[in-house]
C-alpha cells in the first residue's frame, strides 16, 4: 500500500517542503484526504440515487431523471460555466468534490415504445457514454445513473483512481435481484407486468459498472492503478459495490 501511496503523492504533484516532509505523515495525510474525496462522493451518488428511488415509486416509467453538475476549475483557472452563483459553496465542490457530473433515469434512447414516458422537453437525465459506448447495450431500458469523475484540468491535485473515470449504477429489484426493465414497470401488459416497480434495500438495489475498457477508462477501472491493483480501501456506502465489482470490461 506505501508504493501506491508514493505513487499517487507524484502523479497529484504535491509540493511538499523538505522541512514539511520531515515532520508529517505523508502516508496518513494522503490517505485522510482520499478517505475524505471518496466519502463526500459516496454521499452525492447515494442521494441522486435516492431521488431515482422515489421517481420510481411515484412516477414509474414517466420518470424525469435528473442531472447535477459540480463546480470544477477550467482549463484557463477561471470558475466553469456550470458553477453557480454561490462562491462559498463553489470554492468548496472545486476543492472536496471529485465528482464532474451525474445524470440518470431510464435509458430508453435504444428503443421503448410506451405511451407512459415524461416528455421530452420534461426530461431531465442526460446520458453521455450511457448512449455512446461500445457497450451501451448493457444498459438498455434499465434505470441507471452515470457517475463522471473530475480530471486534473478540473481539480487541483487530482489523483489518478479517479482521474476522468466513470462509473454506472443500475437499479435491482426487490423480489429476483435483477436489473429493472421499463417493461416491467409500464402499463403496457403485453411486454410486463409490474413486478419491478420496487428497488432493493440498501447497497443490494444498485449494481455498479466499473469497468476497465469501456466507458473511457482507458484501461483502468475507478479505484484501481494501472496495474490493477485496488487503491481503495472498502468504503461505507454504495461505492463500495464499484470497488468490489469491478471488471474488464461492460
Amino acid at each position: 500500500m506505501k508504493n501506491l501511496i508514493t505513487n499517487l503523492i507524484a502523479s497529484a504533484c504535491f509540493c511538499w517542503s523538505s522541512i514539511g516532509l520531515a515532520q508529517i505523515d505523508i502516508d496518513a495525510t494522503l490517505k485522510t484526504e482520499i478517505n475524505a474525496q471518496v466519502k463526500q462522493a459516496n454521499q452525492e451518488i447515494e442521494n441522486a440515487l435516492l431521488e431515482l428511488s422515489k421517481q420510481l415509486n411515484r412516477d414509474l416509467d414517466a420518470a424525469p431523471g435528473l442531472e447535477k453538475k459540480y463546480c470544477k476549475i477550467g482549463a484557463d483557472g477561471n470558475n466553469h460555466a456550470q458553477c453557480g452563483s454561490d462562491d462559498t459553496v463553489n470554492a468548496q465542490e472545486k476543492k472536496d468534490v471529485v465528482i464532474d457530473y451525474m445524470t440518470g433515469g431510464w435509458v430508453v434512447s435504444q428503443g421503448h415504445n410506451s405511451s407512459n414516458l415524461v416528455p421530452s422537453d420534461e426530461k431531465l437525465e442526460n446520458f453521455q457514454l450511457v448512449n455512446t459506448d461500445s457497450g451501451k447495450l448493457v444498459f438498455k431500458k434499465h434505470l441507471c445513473l452515470e457517475v463522471h469523475f473530475k480530471d486534473s484540468s478540473e481539480m487541483d491535485f487530482a489523483k489518478p483512481f479517479y482521474m476522468n473515470k466513470t462509473i454506472v449504477f443500475c437499479a435491482k429489484d426487490s423480489v429476483q435481484a435483477l436489473l429493472i426493465n421499463i417493461d416491467h414497470v409500464d402499463d403496457n401488459t403485453v411486454d410486463g407486468t409490474t413486478s419491478m416497480s420496487s428497488i432493493a434495500e440498501g447497497n443490494a438495489g444498485w449494481k455498479c459498472f466499473n469497468p476497465d475498457n469501456n466507458l473511457g477508462n482507458g484501461g483502468q477501472a475507478f479505484g484501481y492503478d494501472s496495474d490493477g491493483k485496488r487503491i481503495v480501501d472498502n468504503i461505507e456506502g454504495i461505492l463500495n459495490n464499484c470497488i468490489t465489482g469491478k471488471s474488464e470490461d461492460l
